[in-house]
């Protein structure tokens, strides 16, 4: 009897043996791509045909009639599904060439925002900027700026009127600025202006001993292989407004970081929450700023909308630069641009070619 238990047993294992064999064997044997949860890009991204990632090509296609007919000053056009490029078009210049991001700039800024915070390096979102601030701008700061926080600037809702998101770097103009005093209360209303992210990368060096650009480097760009990054500086800090420049591949990183919820390699690069705070609707903007049809409103330092039942965010920029996370459909979109002022807008581009383009 005991012997018949034990033959048995063994025969258990054989079998249980065999099939692990089995399965390591097989798994080896597969050379299919990881999935888009667990796929970050290093130096190069997979590709892949439109069709296997559930795009119509035929219509992907006619973003060159878009471009040429009613978008000349676009300079590229990449889009990644799945983590896969499946369009990459590059109308002017080379694919590595660093592009002026303009305002995208800003959300730089702001994902630098939140890294200072899960640093300890900044307190919260609620804390005044004034006790951040060096003596040399916050002296200029009356009773109604003191009550300026981290979130007024990341929300465009500090007081400063708009000026079209321009700024200064300079500690004495700035704190010219606060002299002259502010056009509306502290979170009273959205004013686009460049000294609100300005004020942030000087935060981030008088907390942290390094420049913005520094500190992006080593925090932000270094963790998912930005390399070759490009910033204007001032005498003493990192232009927060504007500035940055980097290729096309490289702001899409951005935005796949973004729609993996912070998270590159397994690292918690950005926190979950900070990217969920970033990218959905903080505050309304004024009609001057809209685009209709899709909604848009403010995060913190990202533009937000939506596009028919789909909330999508972007980081936004002169001439036609963005970068456009829809997480509906595990896409990315990046445009840049040479010319074309303020009003650039690829809706139709975006709402013609791509979204029409998708299948599954």
């Amino acid at each position: 009897m005991k012997t018949t238990f034990t033959q048995g047993l063994g025969r258990r294992l054989a079998t249980v043996l065999l099939a692990s064999l089995l399965a390591i064997a097989c798994s080896a044997g597969r050379s299919g791509p990881a999935t888009a949860g667990d796929y970050w890009p290093a130096e190069t991204w997979r590709t892949s045909k439109p069709e296997k990632q559930g795009l119509d090509s035929k219509i992907l296609d006619r973003i060159g009639e878009y471009v040429q007919k009613d978008f000349p000053g676009t300079s590229s056009v990449l889009l990644v599904r799945n983590g896969y490029v499946v369009f990459e078009k590059y109308y002017q210049a080379t694919k590595d060439e660093l592009r002026a991001t303009y305002s995208m700039t800003k959300s730089v800024i702001s994902a630098l925002t939140g890294i200072a915070i899960e640093k300890g390096l900044i307190e919260s979102e609620a804390s005044k900027v004034y006790g951040y601030l060096p003596d040399s701008i916050r002296s200029g700061m009356n009773d109604d700026a003191r009550k300026i926080t981290i979130q007024h600037l990341l929300t465009m809702a500090s007081g400063f009127e708009s000026n079209g998101g321009t700024g200064t770097m300079e500690p004495v103009l700035l704190k010219m600025y606060f002299e002259r005093g502010l056009n509306s209360a502290p979170g009273e209303g959205f004013g686009y202006n460049g000294n609100n992210p300005n004020l942030l990368s000087i935060i981030i060096t008088e907390k942290s001993g390094m420049r913005a650009s520094e500190f992006a480097q080593k925090h932000l760009f270094d963790p998912i292989g930005i390399q070759q990054a490009k910033w204007d500086e001032g005498v003493q800090y990192t232009m927060g407004a504007y500035g940055l420049r980097l290729s096309t591949m490289d702001m899409a990183k951005l935005g796949y970081l973004y729609l993996r919820k912070g998270k590159w390699k397994g690292i918690q690069v950005l926190s979950e929450q900070w990217v969920a705070k970033s990218t959905r609707k903080q505050t309304p903007i004024p009609t001057e700023f809209q685009t209709p049809g899709i909604n848009d409103a403010y995060g913190y330092l990202w533009w937000t909308m939506s596009y028919g039942e789909h909330s999508a965010f972007s980081a936004i920029g002169y001439d036609g630069q963005r970068i456009c996370v829809i997480p509906d459909y595990d896409l990315v979109i990046v445009f840049t641009g040479a010319s074309g002022g303020f009003d650039v807008e690829h809706l139709p581009i975006i709402r013609d070619c791509i979204l029409k383009a998708i299948k599954s």
